[in-house]
């Protein structure tokens, strides 16, 4: 059930707005966009009083013993007045060649004082009320005096003002003498009223933010700040009586708006789009005439008007009065007439439900100011009680807090735990405990965790410690952590260094993540998203394994060349922070540094930031000059999947042709690896393999170059002969064999012999032209017997 303190807030905040009367006489003034305005004090019945034009009107104040409004007219340089209706204006005081900021009064005393900025300087001057006898008060002052504020009993001027970066409220006597600053705010003060009652003056900034007022007693001491929400106080009004203050706001949506002295119960009154409203003045003389139920002094009406009382149900009376004397009743004890509360009764049954709830007619086990018996019939768990009340007497748990008791829900271990509050890592949306109790996830080490949540900082998609466990990984330190996680790189750790961890043992996926994100080092989930894909990779596709991906430049090494006629400061601190281990300066080239770091880094990046030095004149990576194999790996983004580029190349071949493999593999987020395409082409590895002369030049390139820009195309191609078409060099061809056993042997001497003593005959790819001549004579039986054997 609600409190009655629980019943009061609800009903206050539920109960409509009703407008109070307002009695004759009471009334605020300000000026907006070239005219003189005037209200209720409610902001009701708005009335246009003068139309000035432009120049426009700066500052008002009220004369209300003789019943006249005063202005400060800017770039009119005059200062006028007129009827509290707006008629009869004239002037009172023509300022030129100053220019009057603001104004106010001593009516008792019948004084008229003005700010008004003169040449590079401001001063006050005062004159009789009507504009007779005008004299310099305080001269030579700071300027921009926007707030002018009079305490007659003190015989006291006080005004705001900002010279520079000096801001401050000063106050002096009325004859000028005894100036003192008071206040020194931080921002520039702006409008400025006292309250003498009370001893306090109140003043706005000219600022926008944070909106605020602030006050303090007369002699600056006590200074508090009011907050004000909805746009920054421009100029304020105080109606003492009432406790209530009135201020402008133009900065957002143009309003006049009120509060208690201490900023509370604000209200907006007069909101028009098209104003500007500014500086403001308060009638608050009360000159009805009428009953005083409260015996204050006061008609109640004035009560009413300056919101002393309030008047919910228009009757005129103040509510106390209505409550105390039982015209009107108060079920609750509220303080607020029953006319005036919520009307509702859902159950029927004649009264009021805040006053069923209030006496105990009703129960409201949710505190939702609805009685029971009007809310959904749900009971989830047969248990007689409405669900909404097993919550709130803590009959039944909600963890999700859905509003559906926990026992109502899906719980596959039967624990009394709702599996959507259980821990659910791998988002199949069954709870962790179930995935292992059903065998859907494994759990190789025990601990209720799924296999594919666990620690894995191998990205093997096996927990570490069942890696260790199975020996798939060493943990020779005991620590629990596979070793190839734990790299000692030899770097420093501490504020003044860069901080390389972590350290990571596998090379091409730390260079692969690092060139992805364009960052000095990769960061983990990047990482460890490569290292598992790569491991994926060379299961799928074993040949892969073998292609080391060493990219484009060394991680460790960076070129800068330095002007050497300047100071190397800054590079020097760039060293020790990225913790150089080697400095290496080619003599070749005049400032051209090899820097080398203590670990892995993306140094197309750190090249930027050495580049901005002013003594750099160059920064840029170590580039890596392939010998020998030419192996790399790629790495892009696609918008589903991570596709990498495998090239896998030697370059052994006589003729100097690099032959290529190249894969393009795509794997998903779930480990899902495709083959997109398998390619092979380029030389020697495919066709074109035997040198048997052993000049570096494919067998088939030394005797046909083929055609330009081919394969054969290289340099000393065609230099051998091949008369026996047989695509072997002749020098190649094993000459003497004539059985064609692959030997020279005593077989084929007789058959030499023959050919040798038979006819002289030009036989120019005769088996026993050895010494290649075209004839066979003595010189070929002597290469013969050097080949025998062979």
């Amino acid at each position: 059930m609600f409190s009655s303190r629980q019943l009061v807030g609800l009903l206050g905040a539920a109960l409509p707005l009703f407008v109070p009367a307002t009695s004759q006489g009471q009334k605020m003034y300000w000026v907006d966009r070239g005219r003189i305005q005037r209200a209720e004090l409610d902001g009701s019945n708005v009335e246009r009083l003068v139309d000035v034009g432009y120049p426009v009107p700066v500052d008002v104040a009220l004369d209300l013993t003789d019943g006249k409004i005063y202005w400060t007219d800017l770039f009119g340089s005059r200062i006028q007045r007129a009827n509290l209706d707006g008629s009869c204006v004239e002037t009172v005081v023509d300022t030129d060649p100053s220019f009057p900021v603001s104004i106010a009064l001593d009516t008792e005393s019948g004084i008229l004082c003005w700010g008004a900025w003169w040449s590079h300087t401001t001063m006050i001057y005062c004159a009789n009320l009507d504009g007779s006898y005008p004299r310099v008060v305080v001269r030579g002052l700071l300027q921009f005096n926007s707030g002018l504020a009079l305490d007659p009993g003190a015989g006291k001027i006080y005004w705001t003002g900002v010279d520079g970066h000096r801001k401050s409220i000063q106050r002096a006597d009325l004859n000028g003498l005894n100036l003192e600053t008071v206040v020194t705010p931080t921002r520039t003060p702006y409008g400025l009223t006292l309250d003498l009652t009370a001893g306090k003056m109140y003043w706005t900034f000219n600022s926008f933010e944070p909106p605020r007022l602030q006050r303090a007693n007369l002699d600056g001491s006590e200074v508090e700040t009011i907050p004000v929400e909805g746009g920054a106080p421009v100029k304020v009004a105080l109606d003492v009586p009432a406790g209530k203050m009135y201020w402008t706001v133009w900065h957002v949506v143009p309003v006049v708006r009120r509060a208690n002295l201490d900023g509370s119960n604000i209200e907006d009154l007069i909101l028009q789009r098209d104003s500007r409203p500014y500086a403001i003045a308060v009638d608050t003389r009360c000159q009805a005439e009428g009953p005083d139920c409260q015996g204050n002094g006061l008609p109640d009406s004035c009560d009413i008007a300056r919101a002393i009382s309030r008047d919910c149900d228009l009757s005129g009376i103040p509510d106390e009065c209505e409550l105390a004397d039982g015209s009107s009743l108060d079920c609750n004890q509220n303080d607020i007439p029953d006319v005036c509360e919520r009307a509702d009764d859902c159950n029927g049954n004649g009264v009021q439900d805040i006053c069923d709830l209030f006496v105990g007619i009703s129960l409201d086990c949710n505190d939702n100011a609805i009685p029971d018996e009007c809310e959904p019939d749900d009971d989830c768990n047969n248990n007689g009680l409405q669900d909404f009340c097993d919550l709130a007497d803590g009959t039944s748990v909600d963890c999700d807090e859905n509003a559906v008791p926990d026992e109502c829900q899906i719980d596959c271990n039967q624990n009394g735990v709702a599996d959507t509050c259980e821990l659910e890592c791998n988002g199949n949306g069954i709870p962790d405990i179930c995935d292992v109790a059903d065998g859907t996830s494994g759990d190789c080490n025990g601990n209720k965790i799924p296999d594919e949540c666990d620690i894995d900082c191998n990205g093997n998609l096996v927990p570490d410690e069942c890696d260790i466990a199975d020996g798939t990984s060493y943990d020779y330190d005991g620590s629990g952590i596979p070793d190839e996680c734990e790299v000692f790189s030899g770097c420093l750790d501490g504020p003044n260094h860069f901080d390389y961890r972590p350290h990571r043992q596998n090379e091409d996926a730390e260079r692969l993540a690092m060139s992805l994100t364009g960052q000095l080092r990769a960061p983990n989930d990047v990482y460890n998203r490569v290292l598992r894909d790569l491991h994926l990779l060379h299961l799928t596709i074993p040949e892969t394994a073998a292609v080391v991906g060493r990219g484009v430049y060394h991680p460790k090494s960076l070129f800068v060349r330095l002007y050497v006629d300047m100071s190397h400061s800054g590079y020097d601190r760039l060293n020790t922070f990225y913790q150089v281990i080697d400095d290496h300066e080619y003599h070749i080239v005049e400032g051209l540094h090899l820097v080398t770091f203590c670990d892995s880094v993306n140094v197309p990046v750190l090249a930027q930031e050495y580049e901005v030095l002013p003594e750099v004149q160059h920064a840029e990576a170590n580039i890596l000059i392939s010998i020998g194999d030419v192996d790399e790996v790629r790495l892009t983004v696609l918008e589903k999947a991570f596709r990498y580029t495998i090239r896998d190349a030697w370059s052994d071949c006589p003729s100097g042709w690099i032959c290529n493999v190249l894969w393009l593999v795509d794997v998903d987020e779930l480990g899902s690896v495709s083959l997109v395409s398998y390619e092979t082409y380029g030389g020697c590895c495919c066709a074109f393999c035997d040198d048997c002369n052993q000049n570096h030049i494919a067998d088939a390139c030394d005797i046909v170059c083929g055609p330009p820009l081919g394969e054969c195309d290289v340099s000393g191609c065609g230099w051998s002969a091949d008369c026996n078409a047989n695509g072997i060099p002749d020098e190649c061809d094993l000459r003497g064999d004539f059985n064609e056993d692959g030997y020279v042997m005593v077989d084929d001497h007789a058959a030499f012999v023959d050919t040798l003593f038979g006819p002289s005959v030009t036989l120019k790819c005769s088996m026993a032209d050895l010494y290649r001549d075209g004839h066979v004579d003595l010189r070929d039986y002597a290469e013969f017997q050097i080949a025998f054997g062979q």
